[in-house]
């Protein structure tokens, strides 16, 4: 066998999953609550006799899709790390948290500048129309900002160089966990803003 002095990585430490089990538990807990909500919405929306009273604010979708654009790149950069970490190159790792983390700090400000223009704009939470928009997108932006702090914790050890080939199992269970909250924003992007 020739020998090239690259290291390609190294086998994950999580074959059996016991490790990463409660990360799944709660993915699948979350994903239980969002598909009630979004379900709730969904029928509501379809069934409700008054769904957009007269005079309400439409839900903008220009910022709302600059934010999911965001949130689709820091899902690359996230995993990018995580690929990093596992083809031994862990030192590419804190610079692509880091980057993961500041777009994911840039979706929740543009989150919360639609929701106060909508708020200024008479959008008050009471109400089908703006009670079901606030709960789904306020639910989802505290997942986001938990998961900031998981980055940030995870950034903080990668600087310190405690990741590498067979230890990165925090970065897997972190990185699946933001992947979730892409995907789940997609979902939301579509059925609150789009449709």
């Amino acid at each position: 066998m020739k020998e090239t002095g690259q290291v390609i990585g190294l086998p994950e430490t999580d074959r059996d999953g016991r490790l990463s089990l409660g990360m799944n538990l709660f993915l699948l807990s979350w994903a239980g609550s969002f598909l009630g909500l979004l379900g709730c919405y969904v029928f509501l929306r379809v069934f409700a006799t008054e769904w957009k009273p007269a005079g309400a604010p439409g839900i903008p979708l220009l910022l709302p899709s600059v934010a999911t654009f965001i949130l689709a790149v820091s899902s690359v950069t996230a995993q990018k790390g995580l690929n990093a970490v596992r083809h031994a190159r862990p030192q590419e790792l804190f610079p692509l948290l880091l980057a993961t983390w500041g777009l994911g700090v840039l979706f929740t400000v543009i989150q919360f500048v639609v929701w106060v223009t909508l708020w200024n704009a008479g959008m008050s939470a009471r109400g089908t129309y703006a009670g079901t928009f606030y709960a789904i997108t306020i639910f989802h932006a505290l997942h986001v900002v938990v998961a900031l702090g998981l980055l940030g914790w995870l950034a903080r050890d990668a600087r310190r160089g405690a990741f590498h080939g067979r230890n990165y199992i925090r970065v897997t269970m972190v990185t699946r966990f933001w992947h979730f909250l892409d995907v789940s924003w997609l979902l939301i992007f579509l059925l609150v803003y789009v449709w």
